[in-house]
């Protein structure tokens, strides 16, 4: 009798004991896991990160050249619009310039 005693106690540790292993294992698996899926995270949150940039980088590039595309037309435009009026613009000078010497001449008068 006292044998089977000592038999089942001596089975209860060998059980307890393997059930304390299981317990470890499944403690480090659990940590492994969490340690990796945090590595993925913080890998997909820099990827995130990089095309974030990436797209914030082409958007300003695209405006820069759209900014000097529409600084080239003005300038295009405003140097057409001095050659198309030209002669009004000589007209006007010329009729400015008169009207300066005709009140200087008038004001020296009076």
């Amino acid at each position: 009798m006292k044998d089977i005693v000592n038999e089942i106690l001596e089975t209860e540790k060998k059980v307890e004991s393997t059930l304390q292993d299981a317990r470890e294992k499944a403690q480090a698996v659990r940590q492994q896991t969490e340690k990796e899926a945090q590595e993925q995270i913080s890998r997909a949150r820099e990827e995130a990160r990089a095309i974030v940039q990436n797209a914030v980088e082409m958007a300003r590039r695209e405006a820069e050249e759209v900014r000097q595309k529409r600084l080239k037309e003005a300038e295009a435009a405003a140097g057409a619009f001095l050659i198309d009026n030209k002669d009004k613009i000589d007209r006007l000078v010329e009729d400015v310039v008169k009207l300066v010497i005709r009140t200087a001449y008038s004001g020296d008068r009076g």
